[in-house]
């Protein structure tokens, strides 16, 4: 069979191990895999701050890839309209680079919504659909949800349940069987809690650091709280209550450092204040055998991606609860962590996802009959204006959100996204 020609397209891009990883894996002798990223631009109208890799980070994660057998391709992006992501970036030279190359299928990550530069290619896309809403554009092939929550809310939000799939995000087993112990000086003997997470402050959540503090007051151990990245809040809130012990370490998304890190944990104390629509955090804490405790929030797919791995908990009192019965009773948390590591294996595994996704892609050649589109050149190269009815909706959401927290409380945000998935549906007949 002639190999297939796969260009993984990303905004940013370099950052994304789950997709370098994936690029890699992909054997060589069915696919040419080609990888395009960018250094992340100027996000109009959002306060999200993109992870901006070092020239260290880009030259380790190219080296990784050219040893990969995977064509890295770099390309610019100086501004994004983020409230319509279907308006063109701004001043990028994409279309010149993806042109120079030959491509079955667009591979991406993205939220499932219609995007820019995707809804544009005269190939097919298939993507890593993240957040469960819907791309009704004609070349979009097959939407990969990366938990069954978001497969739910892709057809709650109108998609036709034939494109869509459930394919997990895979994860090696540890790199390494190192720790930071010696390093932070932490104490063999000592229990260590703690979670990993991208620096963003609107994920921030005071959970685990609450209940750790409540849990110091009563207990003669020592107790560490460490975290891996993390948003700057998490600082000030441990000075604020007074926890002890709390070390925030810079984000890092190098695989071997993330399992020193990993390997120093005792407990998996993870709190996020939008919850998980997966959460790879979870699946490699399971990957090292560390018990998970978690809390209920708007997205709920970590229930389902822990499994026997860990208990989530519905408030602070039941987290603070359940920690201080793990730190009575470690063994008890050990075997709940076994229960995950066998639980991660089975569903996670690098081989047979890889495998999976091989052949999603081998089966698309076969059935393909999709009449091609053509690049929109017209769309493409004209002047960029801001779609304000786009702008008046965006921030209309955030604050009917907002507003729906402080009425209803935890279950705000969630009517809301009832009211969107209904208007979706509402939409498309």
């Amino acid at each position: 069979m002639k190999k297939i020609n796969l260009s993984i397209v990303q905004y940013g891009g370099i950052s994304y191990r789950s997709l370098i990883d994936l690029a890699i894996a992909l054997d060589k002798n069915q696919f040419n895999v080609n990888y395009f990223w960018c250094h992340p631009g100027k996000d109009l109208f959002s306060n999200f701050k993109h992870i901006q890799a070092s020239q260290y980070d880009v030259e380790r994660e190219v080296e990784k890839l050219q040893k990969g057998g995977v064509t890295s391709v770099q390309f610019n992006v100086a501004k994004r309209f983020v409230p319509d992501p279907t308006l063109p970036w701004i001043n990028t030279n994409f279309f010149e680079i993806f042109e120079k190359f030959d491509t079955d299928f667009v591979f991406t990550w993205k939220s499932g919504r219609s995007e820019f530069p995707f809804m544009y290619l005269d190939v097919p896309v298939v993507e890593w659909n993240v957040f469960g809403t819907v791309d009704s554009s004609p070349n979009l092939v097959k939407s990969l949800a990366i938990s069954p929550l978001c497969r739910e809310l892709f057809i709650k939000n109108g998609g036709e349940p034939f494109k869509s799939l459930v394919m997990y995000v895979p994860v090696s087993e540890p790199a390494t069987n190192e720790n930071l112990r010696s390093k932070l000086s932490i104490p063999s003997e000592a229990i260590v809690c703690g979670m990993h997470q991208r620096p963003e402050d609107s994920i921030f959540s005071p959970m685990s650091l609450n209940a750790l503090r409540n849990i110091e007051k009563n207990t003669e151990k020592e107790i560490y709280f460490l975290i891996l990245g993390g948003s700057p809040l998490y600082l000030e809130h441990a000075k604020k209550i007074g926890l002890r012990n709390f070390h925030q370490l810079p984000y890092e998304s190098e695989i071997n450092d993330v399992s020193k890190f990993l390997n120093t944990i005792n407990i998996y104390t993870h709190a996020r204040a939008d919850g998980e629509t997966l959460g790879r955090v979870i699946q490699e804490a399971m990957m090292h055998r560390i018990p998970i405790i978690s809390h209920r929030a708007q997205w709920n797919a970590h229930i389902e991606t822990m499994g026997r791995g860990g208990i989530v908990v519905a408030d602070e009192g039941e987290y603070t609860a359940i920690l201080e019965r793990w730190v009575s009773d470690m063994q008890s948390a050990k075997d709940i962590g076994i229960l995950g590591y066998s639980e991660a294996v089975s569903k996670y595994s690098f081989p047979q996802i890889v495998k999976k996704f091989e052949s999603i892609l081998i089966d698309l050649v076969k059935e393909m009959r999709m009449t091609p589109l053509k690049t929109n050149k017209r769309v493409i190269s004209s002047p960029v204006s801001i779609n304000y009815l786009f702008l008046v909706r965006y921030y209309g959401i955030k604050h009917l959100q907002r507003l729906s927290s402080i009425i209803l409380g935890k279950s705000g945000p969630e009517f809301i996204l009832k009211l969107q998935q209904f208007y979706n549906r509402t939409k498309r007949t």
